[in-house]
């Protein structure tokens, strides 16, 4: 009878467990090719332009459609267009005026992005994170982000 019980205990946490392995493994990912990126300048400031942009949208309760409009969002370190340059390729950062970065029919929308990156990748702020982008992957993602009539 012990013998029993501790037979069909085991057999009960067997199915358990596994449930528990396969939820772990999906929700970790296991290798799934996405890489965390780490804050360095160009992700900060990226941060920092998807910050003043959803601030200034809140405010005028639409997308901002150019500089003066997201100026005041952008705090005083930024005073200037020219300030916004990424530190990768030293350009300034691409803004997409008028992009609704909260309408993903498309898919996610595109902010902000780098002029040419570095080394094949450029940075790309959506209006859900940063990402590293191809050339070829950035060319398919832009068209599915068109800007507000």
């Amino acid at each position: 009878m012990f013998a029993a019980q501790s037979l069909m205990a085991r057999r009960c946490w067997l199915p358990m467990l596994a449930v528990a392995v396969i939820g772990c493994s999906t929700f970790l990912g296991c290798g799934s090719g996405v890489r965390e990126i780490s804050a360095t300048p160009e992700i900060e400031l990226l941060y920092k332009i998807q910050s003043a942009y959803e601030l200034a949208y809140n405010k005028l309760g639409r997308p901002p459609q150019d500089f003066t409009e997201l100026q005041p969002y952008l705090g005083d370190k930024h005073n200037l267009q020219a300030d916004l340059v990424s530190p990768n390729d030293g350009l300034p950062y691409v803004i997409r005026y008028g992009v609704d970065s909260r309408n993903f029919e498309k898919g996610t929308p595109i902010v902000a992005y780098e002029q040419q990156g570095s080394r094949g990748t450029r940075r790309v702020l959506t209006a859900m994170t940063i990402e590293s982008m191809d050339e070829a992957t950035f060319q398919k993602q832009i068209p599915l982000s068109p800007a507000m009539p």
